[in-house]
């Protein structure tokens, strides 16, 4: 990986900073709007000062469909597009190594390049690539609503959690276009991914916050990726017992306020709790109760937020009786408690 995933010496960067060939370039293509933005990344990939001081950048563009909201500092770019329309098609011009993070949370998509399609990454599953110098086109299933978030990393930033062993599996293996397979978003990833698209913070704490926020995502991503190394070959696992899997999440996701023993979920989706609570993990990730608990805690965060009721309605609401019970999961859950929410 070392031959692609290499850092420029200080003497190169000094050389190429003023370099306008150095610029990422990003178009977004919509049926009848188009977003053209350039010239305006150099402190992605050089660290150059910014309008907010060297801390990066944030915009956000509204569409007919849609908008997209990006910020970058050095070393990261991280973008959010949420639209509702056919014929959508996002332009990347990389003129550098980067590691591109792709977290697909409606619709398929794939990478195209200059050379063949790659990469497709289906709806509600993540994949980590990295890309060589090259203009890349990600290309969206036509007439479905579609949300991604993408976070580019310089060569400098992702080496930084990267083993030094090259026999390591976490190792890219092949040349070119090079990228592991699709997994699965877990809740606990929607969450981070939200809580860095929504952070008011600015400046240098924005940006601790957000690399902070990013590097956890790298962990999870390099967690779920080791358990399927480890996991059983993939033909001992049938495609009706993924989908079985599948059925108990769309179960967990109609009804998160109302608890169901592991038992009744299994029987429900046509398994019996072993295979439920193995299989489960191996396609989500996580456990049963864990999926089902941060889908309990961000639902009550939503209801908050909305501001359109009390404490003990969404305590009911997600399953608890009591109150003071809620509080104490959502503070353990968060680190804070659910009126800081409303103040």
């Amino acid at each position: 990986m070392q031959k692609y995933l290499t850092a420029e010496t200080e003497k190169d960067a000094i050389g190429r900073k003023n370099d306008e060939n150095r610029n990422m370039e990003i178009e977004i293509h919509l049926p009848q709007e188009s977003l053209s933005l350039t010239g305006c990344y150099s402190g992605f990939y050089d660290g150059l000062a910014t309008k907010s001081g060297g801390y990066g950048e944030e915009r956000s563009f509204s569409f007919n469909t849609g908008r997209y909201y990006e910020f970058f500092f050095h070393g990261i770019h991280f973008s959010h597009t949420a639209v509702n329309c056919s014929g959508c098609r996002k332009l990347l011009r990389c003129p550098c190594p980067m590691v591109q993070m792709i977290f697909t949370l409606k619709s398929d998509c794939y990478y195209s390049g200059t050379a063949a399609d790659f990469s497709p990454v289906e709806e509600n599953h993540h994949n980590l690539l990295f890309f060589q110098p090259d203009t890349y086109s990600l290309n969206f299933e036509t007439d479905k609503e579609i949300e991604v978030f993408e976070i580019g990393l310089t060569a400098d930033f992702f080496s930084r959690f990267m083993p030094s062993d090259e026999t390591d599996p976490l190792f890219f293996k092949s040349e070119g276009r090079e990228y592991f397979s699709n997994i699965p978003v877990t809740p606990e990833m929607k969450t981070l991914l939200y809580d860095v698209a929504n952070c008011k913070r600015q400046g240098r704490v924005k940006r601790l916050f957000a690399e902070a926020k990013i590097v956890e995502l790298l962990m999870l991503r390099f967690e779920q990726y080791e358990l399927l190394l480890n996991a059983e070959p993939e033909d001992s696992f049938k495609k009706i017992e993924i989908e079985k899997m599948y059925e108990a999440r769309d179960i967990i996701l109609s009804n998160p306020g109302t608890p169901c023993s592991l038992i009744d979920l299994a029987h429900r989706v046509g398994t019996n709790e072993f295979n439920l609570k193995k299989g489960f993990k191996r396609v989500f990730g996580t456990t049963v109760y864990k999926y089902w608990h941060n889908i309990r805690m961000e639902r009550a965060k939503d209801l908050i937020v909305q501001g359109n009721r009390n404490i003990s309605e969404i305590a009911y609401l997600v399953g608890y009786q009591h109150a003071t019970h809620f509080t104490a999961a959502f503070k353990k859950h968060f680190g804070y408690i659910p009126k800081n929410l409303k103040s």
